[in-house]
């Protein structure tokens, strides 16, 4: 939780979750909602309780690397609200969906039996590559969020 706490104060994505949450009614992550009112009204993004419960809310999801994934995609949400319309209620999962399925467009050849996690519903190899890059689940994560939202 430590951890976790630390990561999501540096890493600016309690900023990015607040920018989100004051031009949304609620984002959904895996049927676990978080609802902007009055959540930003009680609470500052400078706050220890808003970290923890934004960290609390992030550990319902118990793979690392996919917790990860979720995390880039508020990341980027926040980073893209002053060009994209998002609606009243966002889904994240939906979003990791589409970011999965542009990759797997992109998949080579070779790589026929993609494996995928039942859990998550995203491929093993996808859960595995890394962040950045041409090929890297930013890059798809940004592509999904401009085909829901751009």
């Amino acid at each position: 939780l430590i951890n976790l706490k630390k990561e999501l104060l540096c890493g600016g994505t309690i900023e990015q979750l607040i920018d989100s949450l004051n031009r949304t009614k609620s984002i959904n992550l895996a049927d676990n909602v978080l609802h902007s009112f009055p959540l930003i009204n009680d609470m500052t993004a400078g706050e220890p309780q808003f970290a923890i419960f934004v960290s609390n809310w992030l550990d319902k999801i118990s793979q690392p690397r996919l917790r990860q994934l979720y995390i880039e995609i508020i990341m980027i949400l926040g980073a893209m609200l002053h060009l994209i319309h998002i609606p009243d209620e966002v889904h994240l999962n939906l979003l990791l969906s589409q970011a999965h399925t542009i990759f797997q467009m992109d998949c080579p050849a070779s790589s026929t039996e993609i494996s995928t996690e039942k859990s998550c519903g995203v491929s093993l190899e996808f859960l595995m590559t890394p962040p950045t890059g041409q090929f890297g689940t930013l890059s798809y994560i940004t592509q999904a969020i401009t085909q829901f939202y751009g």
